[in-house]
């Protein structure tokens, strides 16, 4: 009751309301045990911050089902695969679409090497115009056959592109980032799918 700063009467009222609520509390020698979450039900700071996190995970399903729908093809074919990170390379340094492409198949090969005894890997990723600056940046999603190496795997990126703003994320099937990389349409030298 202290963590969520209300009385003990205003969660059971709050309990005896909902009852799914109810069902994850747990009796434990006499005692109602409370989850923690329940707290944000008292504290309005946690509800906007729960809100917010619940919509934007339905507006990237909605653009999801809406980049499905537009993209019948080929992002639908990579949508499909089993993928583990999500990473955007955005480079300190103006890059051609070219440079780009070369950094991608020489990462894809490094870690093919310092990997090949212990899984196979896959990867897809394009190459985008930033729009506020000339030079491009890369998208791309990396499958790994065997998980255990996924950290290695993390840390040797954030080493390869040191001197560049990295962003790494676990892949979410659920969110869009396949169709994300494919949203231009995957033609040219601004992508390739390498394994």
């Amino acid at each position: 009751m202290k963590v969520a700063d209300t009385s003990k009467s205003s969660v059971y009222r709050l309990i005896n309301k909902y009852p799914h609520l109810k069902k994850q509390t747990k009796l434990v020698s006499n005692r109602k045990l409370i989850p923690l979450v329940f707290r944000k039900y008292f504290n309005m700071d946690l509800m906007i911050e729960d809100e917010k996190r619940l919509l934007d995970d339905s507006n990237d399903k909605k653009q999801l089902i809406d980049l499905i729908l537009e993209n019948p093809n080929k992002a639908n074919f990579f949508w499909k695969m089993d993928w583990d990170l999500f990473v955007t390379v955005s480079y300190k340094n103006e890059m051609t679409s070219l440079a780009c492409h070369n950094k991608m198949t020489k990462l894809f090969h490094n870690l093919q090497h310092y990997n090949e005894h212990e899984s196979s890997l896959r990867m897809l990723f394009t190459t985008e115009e930033y729009g506020v600056r000339d030079g491009r940046h890369n998208h791309f999603v990396l499958h790994s056959t065997n998980k255990s190496i996924i950290p290695a795997i993390e840390l040797y990126i954030k080493e390869q592109f040191s001197f560049d703003h990295v962003y790494i994320d676990d892949y979410n099937k659920y969110k869009p980032g396949v169709h994300y990389i494919c949203k231009d349409g995957l033609q040219g030298d601004s992508w390739d799918y390498l394994h």
